[in-house]
């Protein structure tokens, strides 16, 4: 449905995408047998707020991820992949936003569904999503080539998203999942025009990369203090 060379851009542009994902879904696999165990002894209300601890930390971390991305991607990917590879900086763009919907589909799915046995549910959320995704592929490509094939998988993973919190909607509180969320996205949006900005005025290299990230860094975390978000709340604690 396109060619070898757009092919190509996608592979190189998911990859980027899918890397920086992992970091934050890692913690899924730690959660996981440790939500499991708090079902099988009856501590549901502890299984709740296991939940909505790890839904925070994943929403704090994978907002600054997918938009610091998204600001340094026009000129990251032809400076890490090669000059051939521009248009590889707009499906990194096009596509980032899977890195928040799988880190929030994450929690609900991995984190919640398969550990309390509902893996009925999980399976129909993740099969729907993949029937949406050869759907939406076969019109997308057709009409954007590469990037319609970024498109289609955010599309897809936020069919998953919905379907899974559809089941859950009636077991967990998702007011009060998402009620923090707000204060993670306006932190990210201001570090995202900082990083946007200087990142459209340096040259790419590895220094300069580097400055944008502890800048932007700065920002997000000087901004989720002063709103009081309740991960930094959570970390103070904890030291």
């Amino acid at each position: 449905m396109a060619s070898q060379g757009a092919t190509a851009q996608f592979d190189f542009g998911d990859r980027i995408v899918k890397l920086v994902l992992a970091i934050v879904t890692a913690t899924g696999t730690v959660m996981l047998p440790h939500i499991a165990n708090k079902f099988a002894s009856g501590d549901i209300k502890a299984v709740k707020e296991s939940l909505y601890k790890s839904f925070e930390f994943v929403t704090s971390l994978s907002i600054p991820m997918m938009l610091g991305l998204m600001a340094i991607s026009d000129k990251f990917a032809p400076w890490f992949l090669g000059n051939e590879y521009i248009l590889t900086g707009k499906i990194i763009y096009l596509e980032a936003p899977i890195i928040l919907l799988i880190a929030w589909s994450n929690v609900t799915g991995l984190q919640y569904l398969m550990p309390t046995h509902k893996e009925h549910e999980y399976t129909i959320s993740v099969t729907t999503g993949a029937i949406v995704n050869i759907i939406a592929n076969l019109v997308l490509i057709s009409l954007w080539k590469a990037n319609g094939a970024a498109i289609a998988t955010v599309i897809s993973e936020a069919i998953v998203l919905l379907i899974q919190l559809n089941f859950i909607k009636n077991e967990l509180d998702l007011k009060e999942m998402f009620s923090s969320s707000w204060k993670y996205f306006l932190s990210g949006l201001v570090m995202y025009i900082a990083i946007d900005t200087l990142n459209s005025i340096l040259v790419m290299n590895f220094l300069n990369l580097i400055v944008e990230a502890v800048i932007g860094i700065i920002i997000y975390v000087s901004l989720i203090y002063i709103l009081k978000a309740p991960i930094i709340i959570t970390a103070l604690n904890i030291s």
